[in-house]
């Protein structure tokens, strides 16, 4: 796996030490999710990047973002920005 970063949307988390993210998954659907925000660039309610671990499948890549479980999702390429 290699380190990046993936494009998403910055939001106020439940605690300080979180962020809420929006990140948009291959299809076009959205999710959002909560993780550290020290895992987080970008001020609050703008564009900004969380720090994944990339891994690739035939033409896929996919990001295992820093929440509790690390969860895997499928990205769209032109959202990985190297780290």
């Amino acid at each position: 796996m290699e380190d990046a970063w993936l494009r998403c949307k910055v939001f106020k988390g439940m605690f300080s030490d979180e962020v809420a993210i929006k990140y948009w998954l291959k299809g076009g659907d959205s999710r959002s999710v909560f993780v550290p925000r020290s895992s987080v660039t970008g001020d609050l309610e703008t564009d900004g990047l969380v720090k994944v671990q990339v891994f690739r499948k035939g033409e896929d890549s996919f990001a295992v973002l820093p929440t509790e479980y690390r969860d895997d999702i499928l990205v769209r390429d032109e959202d990985l920005v190297s780290a």
